[in-house]
């Protein structure tokens, strides 16, 4: 099965809004909100077992009746190592969206404002609408050069956030495409992108097509064998910006589980993780939406919590 339209974004007067316009511009001036900008977290500050505020990297630290970490997938782990936070799941199962790229080279000088304005959506030969093909979405500063960016949905490859203790820094390991049935997709993937970027439609734009940064000519991959495509693939990977999973949401008796139901994180107390990392799994779309919607949930929960324990 495939199929094309627009895409859904987040716009208001053809202009993209990001969640800070979209949710925080609406509350104006309020007594209870203060907003710290460039304040870098180093640490949560526990008691025992119970967050009782945040340590930045300057000294300071800030009281809190409790903490919400929302740093991301790549972050938030290594804050949780660096404040002692001991969960065996902490930083496993990172995953992404693995994408590949064929670059046009364009007749004519071209200009794109919307990053993603369109896309396709279609199957594997085992999978089920596992595969996006963005449109030519964005040029080059010189606007002749263009391409077609395409990723596998659903993700079965896993890697981890490593953590230094040492430097207190951690090192993302995606691990992309070790996983059997993420290169099967992904031949597919190739192919496919390889066949529409030799489309009349798109030669009509495009003078050639290049399948890496050397200016290498990708009218190999019409030929190409399994291997080829895998070994190609697995160079030329690259990420959908869509990191998640090295937190995730499970069960309490599960010992690689670190956020419960509700978003705590499990054996302590006031400590609350709210961004991509706790999903367990990444979801076959983009992550913004996904993560909204988990983020509108933990926020009522943790607003049941909190009313609770006056």
């Amino acid at each position: 099965s495939r199929g094309a339209g627009f895409c859904s974004l987040t716009m208001s007067g053809g202009v993209r809004h990001s969640v800070l316009e979209t949710y925080f511009a609406p509350l104006g001036n309020r007594p209870n909100l203060a907003v710290r900008v460039n304040a870098l977290v180093e640490s949560v500050v526990m008691d025992a077992t119970r967050a009782v505020g945040v340590r930045l990297a300057g000294g300071e630290c800030i009281e809190a009746r409790g903490v919400v970490l929302c740093a991301g997938a790549l972050a938030t782990p290594v804050l949780l190592r660096r404040s002692g936070i001991d969960r065996p799941g902490i930083g496993t199962g990172l995953q992404d969206h693995p994408s590949i790229a064929i670059t046009l080279a364009l007749q004519r000088r071209q200009h794109s404002a919307i990053r993603i304005g369109a896309n396709v959506r279609m199957s594997s030969q085992k999978g089920n609408a596992d595969i996006h093909v963005l449109s030519l979405n964005e040029t080059d500063e010189s606007g002749m050069f263009g391409a077609l960016i395409a990723g596998v949905m659903r993700v079965h490859s896993r890697g981890e956030v490593k953590y230094d203790s040492i430097t207190g820094t951690g090192i993302a390991m995606f691990n992309q495409l070790s996983d059997e049935r993420d290169k099967e997709a992904m031949r597919d993937v190739v192919r496919f992108t390889y066949a529409l970027a030799s489309s009349q439609s798109v030669s009509s734009i495009a003078g050639s097509l290049l399948s890496d940064a050397n200016g290498t000519s990708a009218q190999w991959i019409g030929d190409a064998t399994d291997s080829e495509i895998d070994d190609w693939a697995l160079r030329q990977v690259g990420a959908y910006s869509h990191a998640a999973c090295s937190c995730a949401m499970g069960n309490s008796r599960d010992d690689m589980a670190v956020v419960n139901e509700r978003a705590e994180v499990i054996d302590y107390q006031d400590l609350w993780l709210c961004d991509a990392s706790i999903l367990p799994t990444l979801p076959r779309a983009n992550t913004h939406l996904p993560v909204v919607m988990v983020a509108n949930r933990v926020s009522e929960m943790l607003l049941e919590t909190l009313n609770e324990s006056r």
